[in-house]
């Protein structure tokens, strides 16, 4: 897991390294960097929905302005591999604590730290 956010010294740009997401906001574009990241499929749902937020509240004079609008969609795509992650750990790490109530063995101690492992990259 990539835990990087930051506000550089210039007040012009807002740097985002999250996860799959590695970008720089500015206040009227957004520059996407290409990752190694193994998750295509994450950040194109991001970019469909960065473009669908700019592009529609574009045209709402209430609407926040563009760069929160991009960094909104930057932090709920981070929220939604999260949530993805989790979902898909949890069945297995309730399992293996359900099998340690009843025997400690080392094996199953061994999965339980890889899995912990996993939820913290």
């Amino acid at each position: 897991m990539s835990f990087c956010f930051s506000a550089p010294s210039q007040p012009s740009a807002i740097v985002v390294n999250l996860e799959h997401i590695k970008a720089l906001i500015k206040a009227d574009s957004v520059i996407l960097f290409e990752t190694a990241h193994p998750d295509r499929h994450h950040l194109s749902l991001f970019i469909f929905d960065l473009q669908e937020r700019l592009r529609t509240a574009s045209a709402d004079p209430g609407s926040l302005p563009y760069e929160l609008r991009a960094l909104e969609a930057s932090l709920l795509s981070v929220c939604s591999v999260l949530r993805d992650h989790y979902n898909q750990l949890s069945p297995k790490v309730a399992a293996i604590l359900r099998r340690l109530e009843g025997d400690i063995d080392r094996s199953t101690l061994l999965t339980l730290l890889d899995m912990t492992r996993k939820l913290t990259r």
